[in-house]
């Protein structure tokens, strides 16, 4: 293979401390990088929903209440088909409340710790 490639390559392919051009680097790429201060920001879209949240929980508490207020009525328990609808109705809402409770509690504490980290 030297014979085809002529006499100065095996020169070039030594390594004598020159940047032969082919690894395209510079003397500072091998510094290892200095690491920046981690920055935290939230993303848009949590942003976006810690504004909508609060809303969302109090619809389904409102929710809520008109399945508990429906729950109190003596007629409802003689259709047991509508009774089962209306208790996992509720059950739903009152699980999905929690839920966005939670989210929304998440998102605050990141946003504190965001903002106290200023």
């Amino acid at each position: 293979m030297l014979a085809q490639r002529g006499q100065g390559v095996t020169s070039l392919s030594r390594d004598d401390g020159r940047d032969s051009g082919k690894t395209g680097g510079t003397a500072s790429a091998a510094e290892p990088a200095k690491p920046r201060p981690e920055r935290r920001r939230m993303a848009n879209k949590d942003k976006y929903a810690l504004k909508l949240l609060p809303g969302e929980i109090d619809a389904l508490s409102e929710t809520i209440a008109d399945l508990e207020k429906q729950l109190e009525d003596p007629e409802l328990f003689k259709d047991s088909v509508r009774f089962a609808a209306v208790s996992q109705a509720l059950a739903d809402a009152m699980q999905a409340r929690s839920e966005k409770e939670d989210r929304w509690l998440e998102l605050e504490a990141l946003r504190e710790e965001i903002e106290g980290g200023d």
